[in-house]
């Protein structure tokens, strides 16, 4: 392992275990074994050390739900496959998970903030995976779809929101993979039928 790879081995796990704000440089440094001056040879800052944890877990996460999408079959068979590589990568990658989602600056997504950007960037490509996955399954006729952009936004947030849930939740919340993938496939069967307007 690379040092700038253990120092961000290092910075995962002390942010898991004690949160970004509570972790220091030189703890960081101490665990990953290496000297001060290293750690910022390396990074900046501690915020760069988490947009560095971002942009891996990011890109793995990307590049695993673009694997799904071109090895599936019909749209409704790539929408079942990245709903569990979803769950499959949250598995695999709670304590990533947990960082991003529990620390993460909220300057950094400041209108006027340097990184907004990169982040927005990173969000709007897995929105346009499951759209093309929807535009897939609407033109092949697997999926009822109506607006593929509007359904993309409803599955994110669903899988944002379970995702936030398992990791956050002071309730004792099971794993609700299947059930969410039973749920999402349900809701978009082509032979389904629209759900009663209310009064």
């Amino acid at each position: 392992m690379s040092r700038k790879s253990a120092i961000l081995a290092a910075a995962t796990d002390l942010f898991a275990e004690k949160g970004f704000n509570e972790t220091c440089t030189a703890e960081i440094a101490a665990r990953a074994g290496v000297a001060q001056g290293t750690l910022f040879y390396h990074f900046k800052s501690k915020e760069g050390m988490l947009l560095e944890v971002f942009a891996d877990v990011m890109g793995a996460y990307l590049h695993g739900q673009e694997q799904a999408l071109q090895g599936a079959g019909d749209g409704r068979a790539a929408l079942e496959e990245m709903l569990r590589f979803h769950f499959r990568f949250l598995q695999d990658n709670s304590r990533h998970l947990l960082v991003l989602i529990r620390d993460f600056p909220c300057h950094l997504l400041r209108e006027d903030g340097p990184r907004r950007s990169q982040v927005r960037e990173q969000l709007l490509a897995m929105i346009a995976l499951l759209r093309t996955c929807l535009e897939r399954g609407a033109h092949d006729g697997s999926l009822r779809v109506k607006d593929a952009h509007t359904t993309a936004l409803l599955l994110r947030g669903l899988l944002s929101g379970l995702t936030r849930q398992q990791l956050l939740s002071p309730l004792d919340v099971p794993d609700l993979g299947e059930e969410a993938v039973a749920f999402c496939l349900e809701a978009l069967r082509p032979d389904g039928l629209p759900a009663p307007l209310a009064p």
